[in-house]
């Protein structure tokens, strides 16, 4: 078969447009991988939504998981949702429960390593969700009936669209890239939080 000038250059213009301008869609988008953007891209995925999270590093649960003492602080006897599922999780890694007092700090305490491979475990689970790790959200708009994202991955910009974008970004980044009005500031007020008593840890749980 033989081109002319011009079908050759329509050809060329024909598969341009399908190798860059198209968008790789999803239901919902969740930039940032911590505690909160995992258990928002979980719940989205097992109610049935094409999810994906885009995190900056190799890792997931932000500071519940890469601070230099996991330890968690709140009322130890309210258990539910994927918070319970972590505590089992890690419950079952250690042992039992009690094998997570390992401090004065919390009752809760555990390896940041053991805290973010519990997470990409739940995450694998799910066939409705995929992780981008290394992965940053460049630009961020808002179409007719789309959110449009330029998300920096392997060394160049790929195109998402979502229906649903969550900023789970520690500072509000996706919401400043949209043009939403914001205002930083840090407010100290004053701790009225009352932690619920620490119960009593029992015997070893290994033998």
């Amino acid at each position: 078969m033989r081109f002319t000038g011009l079908k050759y250059l329509q050809l060329l213009a024909c598969l341009g447009l399908f190798a860059c301008g198209s968008a790789e869609r999803y239901d919902v988008v969740i930039v940032g991988g911590g505690a909160s953007g995992t258990a928002a891209g979980l719940q989205a995925a097992r109610m049935g939504a094409r999810t994906l999270i885009v995190e900056e590093f190799d890792w997931l649960g932000g500071m519940l998981t890469s601070a230099g003492v996991s330890a968690t602080d709140g009322n130890y006897r309210l258990r539910g949702g994927i918070w319970d599922e972590f505590w089992t999780e890690l419950a079952r890694h250690y042992g039992c429960d009690s094998a997570l007092i390992t401090g004065w700090v919390s009752n809760v305490m555990f390896e940041p390593s053991v805290g973010d491979s519990i997470f990409k475990r739940l995450v694998a689970r799910e066939p409705n969700l995929t992780v981008w790790y290394r992965s940053a959200a460049e630009t961020a708009e808002r179409g007719k009936d789309v959110w449009r994202l330029g998300v920096r991955r392997d060394g160049r910009l790929r195109q998402v669209e979502a229906d649903v974008l969550v900023d789970a970004t520690e500072l509000g980044d996706v919401a400043r890239m949209a043009g939403v009005p914001m205002t930083s500031a840090w407010i100290r007020r004053p701790s009225r939080t009352r932690i619920s008593p620490r119960p009593k840890p029992t015997a070893s749980c290994r033998t």
